[in-house]
């Protein structure tokens, strides 16, 4: 047999069991060998380990506290205007915030409490 010949069937043969080997680990089998690496014992195939899962806590956010209407008007000397403005329909610190003077004005506020109310949003 010639030197070509020899090596078509050594090639085969290699082929061969290799895919007989890939058909049993498709069964569930071992990988006893591999032809590749001179018939070595191969450690079974498997997948890989997934890492461990880590878990990080977070400190509660401090939620801000919104002053209530009443004490941040009393807080800023404006407490006497607080009924005008809940007339006008202001519930709340951020309700201030949408108004201008003309608003001010038509809930009745006077003009020195504007000015107070405007430095003390400003703030």
């Amino acid at each position: 047999m010639s030197t070509l010949e020899a090596m078509r069937t050594e090639l085969g043969e290699m082929m061969s069991s290799t895919k007989k080997t890939a058909h049993e680990n498709d069964k569930g089998g071992t990988n006893p060998t591999f032809a590749g690496n001179g018939g070595a014992p191969q450690p079974p195939l498997s997948t890989p380990a997934q890492p461990a899962a880590v878990v990080v806590e977070m400190p509660a956010a401090a939620t801000p506290t919104i002053p209530d209407l009443k004490s941040w008007l009393d807080e800023h000397k404006l407490g006497h205007i607080e009924a005008k403005l809940r007339e006008y329909g202001v519930s709340a610190v951020s309700d201030l915030k949408d108004l201008d003077e003309s608003d001010l004005d038509s809930a009745g506020v006077k003009k020195g409490d504007k000015k107070k109310l405007t430095k003390a949003l400003q703030k």
